[in-house]
């Protein structure tokens, strides 16, 4: 089971965008964690519309902990340029065992240090932005 986290995310536009990927490679679960400004007043009532369409699973929590709280995942990884670089074929097989939570950060630059110690930090293609990192992500999970 794929979970993808969007964490603390200002930007409408962004968010939308976002979303589309995740739903566009069929994730199981999308969680918008902490939206700010327009993201949380425009943003998350246009995804819910949107998934309400597509039959998908949003979850919208006020922080990270909530996520994991509610989720319980099985395993976390946080995507950041300090991780280490992705083992897609161990990814792959544990996204279909168990219930893996990939959290991306939503302003400049990232994650917090406190926020990417909460799972296993992994660089999927650093300095492209977490809307190529995302489908990067999805793409290879999906292979």
């Amino acid at each position: 089971m794929i979970i993808v986290v969007y964490h603390n995310i200002n930007a409408t536009r962004k968010l939308e965008e976002f979303a589309k990927i995740a739903f566009g490679f069929d994730v199981d679960l999308l969680v918008i964690s902490k939206p700010t400004g327009t993201a949380a007043q425009m943003g998350v009532p246009e995804i819910h519309k949107e998934a309400f369409k597509r039959g998908k699973n949003v979850l919208i929590v006020g922080d990270l902990p909530d996520a994991i709280e509610v989720v319980q995942p099985d395993e976390i990884y946080t995507i950041t340029k300090f991780g280490e670089p992705a083992n897609w074929e161990g990814l792959r097989e544990r996204s279909k065992e168990k219930k893996v939570m990939f959290i991306f950060g939503g302003t400049e630059p990232g994650l917090s240090k406190k926020e990417i110690e909460m799972g296993t930090p992994i660089n999927v293609k650093w300095e492209i932005g977490e809307l190529g990192e995302l489908a990067i992500l999805l793409h290879e999970l999906k292979r």
